[in-house]
């Protein structure tokens, strides 16, 4: 199927390339399928064992597949064992082949046994046998629509306590903490249908008694990407990501919900709560648009003191980082890289040294095939003051002196922008495509991502149709102005789902200007979507219909 879609895009995009023959040889050379082999592991997964500060991974190069062992506290990092020795007693014991330069061995258990609990929702008493179970799909705007409650029930006893959550009407909830100590108490957060109000809430569990800690209200809409809670010290101490600014920050509330201190401020956007060292009272996160000189959509790692507020960043350079701590909290293991830097990954003390340097991508075998790094990009929006972020993909036989067709990938978010900007093989379907002939750029717009602040990633509210249109016009054609390789009057757009809205939707806005549109999946009418999406989106309102003479 995805083959398909690919075919299907390279017929239709094509006819943009009617004056030059396009390189159908070199696009299906950089597909990504036929790229894999050409490259190894572009980041270091760190499976650290039970509470110890030791890890094992796998990482694979263009040498083969090896299995490490490291003791952050020694700062050593070894061979778990010699492959050819492993392949030959597993065929011992299972009788089959194994190449001993790429192990199948995907999960290694140390001394204690971990265990995995699976939640199916099921109809197991269905006769003859078990059966998934249906319900009906709300939209936006119903008025019936899938209601909340919240049953507590007690094991042992066998008692049943109703908890009245009732306060606005189509309200939802989520039970986000239970004591661990005890079934004593639970927190969740109750949200009004347009999303606009919300509670949080503190339920006695024997008796049902629901008291809120603390309310907050925004405009348009909460931000469900990044809004968390989290509990404490046995419930003494709630931790509240809020957009409340206009940029989202984190916060610290009492067990009483008062307000005891803002744990980071600033004109930036705290995004995932990383670890919490609840007996070190330290928090780490992610952090976007922080440090001065910085790409802002790179997730960037910092600690704060929860009491204190002071925050540090722990990862110095500027690229996408991850973050997998031990349990001990003492250390973690970071792979970075950009779309233009090669991925490596390091063990980090908690205070963000490099300790030891664990591996850096083996992209040899790629770069012999001709294969090239695509270059960032940033344009202006339509307002002329917002600066949008994105990246540009070339032919890899790219010719300065010559004038190319320009298609742009879009998707308008608003929960997120489809930008790549960790290092990337394939740039999803894009590096292929530019082999065709084509400049392929990639830009987010107004309207889009969460990373940013309140006004950007809302900027779409009320408006899912138009709302991008303008600004990747306008950066396409700031594109054509500053690079003389891109033919203005030859302009392709294409995306998938959001996107496919988008780039239908664009060539019927400005069909002077983009000459062809590739829709896969679009939602054309937000109106039969989802009701989640629809109405935090583009709103939603109660109207009171007066009921015909004869039916009062």
């Amino acid at each position: 199927m995805k083959r398909l879609w690919f075919i299907h895009i390279l017929i239709a995009i094509s006819l943009l390339a009617s004056a030059q023959k396009a390189d159908f040889k070199a696009a299906e050379k950089f597909r990504g399928d036929n790229l894999t082999p050409k490259y190894g592991d572009l980041t270091v997964n760190a499976n650290w064992i039970e509470e110890s500060d030791v890890f094992w991974y796998s990482f694979k190069t263009s040498a083969g597949k090896n299995f490490y062992y490291v003791n952050a506290t020694t700062r050593t990092k070894q061979p778990m064992f010699e492959s050819k020795y492993m392949a030959a007693e597993l065929h011992k014991l299972t009788h089959h082949p194994y190449n001993d330069l790429d192990l199948p061995l995907k999960d290694i258990k140390f001394d204690k046994k971990s265990t995995t609990k699976f939640t199916f929702v099921v109809d197991v008493l269905a006769q003859p046998r078990p059966k998934l179970q249906t319900y009906r799909y709300s939209m936006p705007g119903e008025p019936f629509v899938p209601q909340s409650e919240l049953i507590i029930f007690d094991v042992t006893t066998k008692k049943r306590v109703d908890v009245d959550i009732k306060k606005w009407k189509d309200q939802t909830i989520n039970v986000e903490w239970t004591s661990q100590k005890s079934a004593g108490q639970l927190i969740l957060i109750r949200k009004d249908r347009p999303l606009k109000n919300l509670d949080v809430c503190i339920v006695n569990a024997e008796t049902g008694a629901l008291s809120v800690l603390f309310s907050e209200e925004t405009w348009p809409y909460f931000n469900d990407e990044y809004t968390r809670l989290s509990v404490l010290n046995e419930g003494n101490d709630i931790i509240w990501w809020s957009e409340r600014t206009g940029w989202g920050q984190l916060y610290l509330y009492d067990g009483k919900g008062n307000l005891k201190n803002q744990i980071t401020n600033g004109y930036f956007v705290t995004g995932r709560v990383e670890r919490i060292d609840t007996l070190g009272r330290i928090v780490y996160f992610e952090a976007f648009g922080k440090e001065d000189g910085v790409h802002p959509y790179y997730s960037m790692k910092y600690k704060a003191f929860i009491d204190k507020g002071a925050t540090t960043l722990i990862t110095k350079e500027g690229a996408n980082h991850s973050f997998i701590m031990s349990k001990s909290n003492k250390y973690f293991v970071d792979t970075y890289s950009t779309v233009d830097k090669i991925p490596e990954a390091v063990l980090r003390d908690n205070n963000g040294n490099i300790i030891l340097k664990l591996e850096k991508a083996d992209i040899s075998q790629l770069l012999k095939t001709g294969w090239k790094m695509p270059e960032t990009i940033v344009v202006k929006a339509k307002d002329g003051v917002t600066d949008l972020y994105g990246v540009m993909y070339k032919p890899f036989n790219f010719d300065s002196t010559r004038k190319y067709p320009v298609i742009s990938y879009v998707y308008p978010g608003p929960q997120t922008e489809s930008v790549q900007y960790s290092f990337t093989v394939t740039g999803g379907k894009n590096i292929a495509l530019a082999q065709l002939g084509f400049i392929v750029v990639n830009f987010g717009h107004r309207g889009g991502s969460p990373m940013r602040n309140n006004y950007y990633h809302t900027f779409g509210y009320n408006n899912l149709r138009d709302y991008p249109l303008a600004d990747d016009k306008y950066g396409i054609e700031q594109l054509a102005d500053k690079y003389k390789f891109i033919d203005i009057d030859r302009v392709g757009i294409y995306g998938h789902s959001g996107g496919g809205f988008m780039s239908t939707a664009a060539i019927l806005s400005y069909p002077d200007f983009y000459k062809v549109a590739v829709s896969s999946s679009g939602n054309h009418d937000n109106n039969i979507y989802n009701q989640w999406w629809g109405e935090t989106h583009n709103g939603v309102a109660e109207v009171e219909k007066k009921l015909p003479k004869r039916m009062k």
